[in-house]
């Protein structure tokens, strides 16, 4: 089964050279889809269906030529599943706070009357 690269972007402007470098790269328009938000956020996403290592390299090399912030890999999924979008973000977020580390008890110092305490004039 393929795979989906799903790429997060931050320059709206810019996904109009990201189609071009896909459809220059050999990859056919039914094989990408370029999510755009028509709110006044600038950012857009982009998913590609790839089927092998070498294909999603090559995909990765566009997105980051394109200023990629994010990419993730979907093993299993088709262009298809990918174009529910809400279903697609909450598979991303997911994936987002799986790679946040925990993190150890923090320890807070508190400050102590400076200078004064530790020298005696």
């Amino acid at each position: 089964m393929a795979s989906i690269i799903t790429g997060l972007f931050n320059n709206h402007s810019n996904y109009k050279t990201l189609e071009s470098d896909l459809e220059n790269a050999g990859i056919d328009g039914s094989q990408y889809i370029v999510y755009l938000n028509n709110s006044s956020d600038e950012h857009f996403s982009a998913s590609v269906q790839v089927r092998d290592d070498a294909h999603a390299d090559s995909v990765s090399e566009i997105f980051n030529k394109n200023d990629v912030n994010k990419t993730y890999l979907f093993n299993n999924m088709t262009i298809q599943e990918a174009s529910n979008y809400e279903d697609l973000k909450k598979r991303i977020e997911v994936l987002a706070a799986a790679q946040i580390p925990n993190t150890p008890d923090i320890n807070i110092k508190e400050t102590d009357s400076g200078i004064d305490s530790q020298v005696k004039f």
